[in-house]
């Protein structure tokens, strides 16, 4: 459930539907984000590490057989932890 816009978003929940997803357009998550320069501090930083995360994960390019690879591994008996 969203905020409606004319209220005011708490800091927990705020903070909740930031790391939910940093990236969100929603627009009351956008609204919250400016109330504060300590809100708007967070949600640079959160937009940032996704950002970064994202281009990270974007860069690496796996094996194009890898998948083939490893459907064919041999079964392997369950260990005891």
């Amino acid at each position: 459930m969203t905020e409606p816009l004319d209220r005011t978003m708490n800091d927990a929940h705020f903070s909740e539907l930031l790391h939910a997803d940093p990236l969100s357009q929603n627009p009351a998550l956008l609204a919250a984000a400016q109330a504060t320069p300590e809100r708007q501090a967070l949600w640079q930083a959160a937009r940032a590490d996704a950002l970064r995360l994202r281009a990270m994960l974007n860069s690496v390019t796996p094996p194009p057989d890898l998948q083939e690879r490893l459907l064919n591994l041999p079964d392997q008996p369950a260990q005891d932890p």
